[in-house]
Formats: C-alpha cells, structure tokens, sequence
C-alpha cells in the first residue's frame, strides 16, 4: 500500500487534542532544490530588504537645528561633569567648551576660533537665549525666530520648532 505525501507528514497523538495535531505540509522542502540555493536566495533577499529600508547614510540636519542641538549637548555635557550643576553664565560654559580636546570640538562641528557662531542663532542673527542657573522645561531658545516659530532645546539634547502659542507656554517669561 503506497501512502499520500499528506499521510506522511500528518501527526496524531493517541488522544485527541487539537492544539497537538500539527501538519508541516507547507514547511517540508523541496527535496529537488538543493539547499545551498534555497540560502543563498534568501540571504539575498534579506539583503535587498534591509538595503531599501533605509541604510542610506546620516542625514544632515539643517545649521539652524545643528546649532542649537550642539548648544544644547554642550549644556547637558556640562551638567553630567558638574553633578547636575547647570552652567551659572554664558562665561562658564564657553570655558568648559574651550577645555575639550581639539579632536571633540572637531567632532561636534565646534569652530573653537568662533565659539559665538554656535551662541547665535543662523534663522534671525540674533543670540541663543540660554537658561543659565535653574533650567526649566527648555534649556535655550531663539529670541525672535522666523515666520512665528521658534527654535527651543530641551534638556535631553531635542531640538524642536515650535509656534508662538506653544513658545508662550514653554517659556512664560520671554518676550
């Protein structure tokens, strides 16, 4: 008597339970497709999908975002050396930034002949305002900003553009 290919693969246990049937019909391989194909195919297949998901490179982020966000890692970085301690003046932190290697200001896009240009903001030329002493829910900001946005930096390092309604209840205080 010749058995179906199904009659092969189809497990039944001694009593009836059918969470412990089980037919692997669809997982048998190909006996006639050697294994190495079947590999290699999928291998490159897996390469095609991580390629087209998104391993382009960085992205660059415009100078105004960047500026910001170095302030804001310089500020934190100040923090984490100094116990928690926010910076007291502009004086202060620019010391700290000055006290870096060559080699880290380099990295972090740092002009140490120019530690002004990273204060400013590129959007409206006028000076980062910067929460000196007892930061509260945003580290630094733009002054004036651009079309009734604002640029704001948190104290995580997150730079956001956000607009006037949500600047006022981000910074009571400024003007």
């Amino acid at each position: 008597m010749r058995k179906s290919p199904a009659s092969l693969t189809l497990r039944a246990p001694t009593l009836y339970d059918p969470s412990q049937v089980a037919i692997s019909i669809a997982h048998t391989p190909d006996p006639r497709v050697p294994y190495r194909v079947r590999y290699l195919s999928c291998t490159g297949l897996l390469s095609i999908c991580f390629l087209s998901l998104g391993c382009t490179g960085k992205t660059e982020q415009p100078p105004e975002i960047k500026s910001l966000q170095t302030l804001a890692t310089m500020y934190g970085r100040y923090r984490s050396a100094h116990r928690g301690t926010a910076p007291p003046d502009e004086a202060s932190l620019k010391k700290f930034i000055s006290g870096l290697s060559p080699t880290e200001q380099t990295g972090l896009g740092i002009d140490p002949a120019n530690l002004d240009k990273m204060f400013t903001s590129p959007r409206d030329g006028q000076p980062f305002v910067v929460v000196y002493k007892s930061p509260g829910a945003v580290i630094a900001y733009e002054q004036v900003g651009k079309n009734g946005k604002h640029l704001v930096a948190y104290p995580e390092g997150k730079v956001e553009e956000v607009d006037e309604t949500r600047f006022k209840e981000l910074v009571p205080g400024a003007k």
